[in-house]
């Protein structure tokens, strides 16, 4: 049974993994992420898409960072319930995890308003690499973009599209950026 299960693979599961093992070396980690990727540097996804930089650019910590801090790293796995009373986390088709200390560092959602046309395709966020990977994959057939929000993440996405030769429009609920 895992000591620690973390789930997260971004800053915070990353530093936690850290900060354990500068004060307990032997405790096993299990470590939960729904993407398959090693952990990568989120803000870097507008250089990605962008053209900047790639993949293996965006790691945030080396590739072998879960070998040298001896954590079990469940990539590509999603967390589908959690059992406080018995300590047990269940993975969509297994394992389920037991744990002593569980940590859920699985940062925010993006917030997308409703509005009509979004079941229509063409709707994206901007969070993940998965995302940029998507957005990257349907710019070929157009030349605008809207991009909804002007806050850090609207204006990061907005500068990578422009770089790209897309017109951008930023619509913001705000009379500022």
């Amino acid at each position: 049974m895992p000591k620690y299960v973390i789930v997260g693979n971004s800053a915070g599961g990353i530093a936690a993994v850290e900060a354990i093992r500068s004060r307990d070396k032997e405790g096993t980690i299990a470590l939960v992420s729904d993407e398959p990727y090693p952990a990568y540097s989120r803000p870097l996804i507008s250089k990605y898409l962008a053209g900047e930089t790639t993949e293996q650019g965006m790691l945030y910590r080396p590739a072998d960072f879960y070998e040298i801090h001896a954590v079990k790293a469940y990539l590509g796995k999603v967390a589908v319930r959690l059992d406080v009373e018995s300590r047990k986390l269940h993975l969509e088709g297994g394992p389920a995890l037991a744990w002593e200390q569980l940590l859920l560092a699985t940062g925010g959602t993006p917030i997308v308003p409703r509005m009509e046309g979004l079941d229509k395709g063409g709707v994206f966020t901007f969070t993940t690499l998965d995302d940029a990977k998507k957005l990257d994959s349907a710019l070929e057939p157009c030349g605008r973009v809207v991009v909804v929000g002007g806050g850090l993440i609207g204006m990061s996405v907005t500068e990578a599209l422009v770089k790209r030769g897309i017109q951008v429009t930023v619509v913001e609920l705000l009379d500022r950026v």
